[in-house]
């Protein structure tokens, strides 16, 4: 009877606001509390007094305090008649005009709050706060957007061009040889959009660069440790006056090594 929408808004503040009588005679009579407040701190008592049916109210609250207590009530079991068929259907219309009224006002926040929401994501598009900060970013809203409206094309679209923007700064980072920070940026896009074609195929071409890169430095660190590790040994046989012999332990075999070794790409040339 006096269950609460997100809002806080019972039946019976609903009905008040919208100035159906009989569907407030009604919940009144059935035992409604006319003093529950919403998160406004409004009652349905208090919006009576600005609807013209304050009068209403104030006979429904005298009525109750007539009736006798339950202790000296003697139940007695009405014979049914056509009155009392009358007054039960118009009962069940009635409550079915409170639930489609409740109904229609939930639609109506949902929508105000969905437009809100959309204008709140292009301002934050607009700023570049796409996935950040945590909780002020487009990515929040559109999701919150589709939290309430499921399937919202313009909420998806938004998503969309989050990842596409996530796209173009990876591209950027990439050109500019900062691979890590462009993998971030593939990682985020990914989190709004995991399928993202584009930003999948970017990742995998920037992880074989950088495995590609990675080969390149340990082939360049085993060359220089070979150059470092002739040269030393060069020299050891120039100190043991080994300068071209004996064959193969000489500091012109050394030096030559070195030689091949600076000269190739990476690997010495053979003979």
């Amino acid at each position: 009877m006096d269950a609460r929408n997100k809002y806080g808004w019972t039946p019976l503040m609903l009905a008040t606001k919208a100035g159906h009588q009989g569907i407030v005679r009604t919940l009144l009579a059935r035992g409604a509390d006319p003093n529950i407040k919403n998160r406004d701190s409004t009652s349905a008592l208090m919006m009576a007094q600005g609807s013209g049916m304050a009068d209403l109210f104030k006979a429904e609250r005298d009525q109750g305090r007539s009736e006798p207590t339950p202790e000296a009530t003697v139940e007695v079991t009405p014979r049914p008649g056509p009155d009392a068929e009358i007054d039960k259907e118009q009962a069940a219309r009635d409550r079915q005009r409170a639930a489609a009224e409740l109904a229609r006002r939930e639609q109506q926040d949902r929508q105000r709050n969905v437009t809100r929401l959309l204008a709140t994501a292009q301002r934050q598009v607009g700023a570049n706060r796409l996935t950040l900060p945590a909780g002020d970013n487009a990515y929040a809203t559109y999701t919150e957007v589709l939290d309430l409206d499921p399937g919202n094309q313009e909420a998806e679209a938004g998503l969309e061009r989050i990842a596409d923007q996530y796209v173009r700064l990876a591209e950027r980072s990439g050109r500019d040889g900062d691979w890590n920070r462009s993998l971030e940026y593939i990682e985020r896009g990914l989190r709004v959009r995991p399928k993202h074609a584009q930003l999948l195929a970017l990742k995998e071409d920037i992880q074989a660069r950088q495995a590609l890169a990675k080969q390149e430095r340990q082939e360049a660190e085993a060359q220089r440790q070979q150059v470092a590790n002739l040269l030393a040994t060069a020299k050891r046989q120039l100190r043991a006056g080994q300068l071209t012999g004996p064959d193969g332990n000489n500091a012109h075999a050394s030096y030559r090594g070195c030689w091949r070794w600076t000269q190739a790409t990476g690997r010495p040339k053979p003979g």
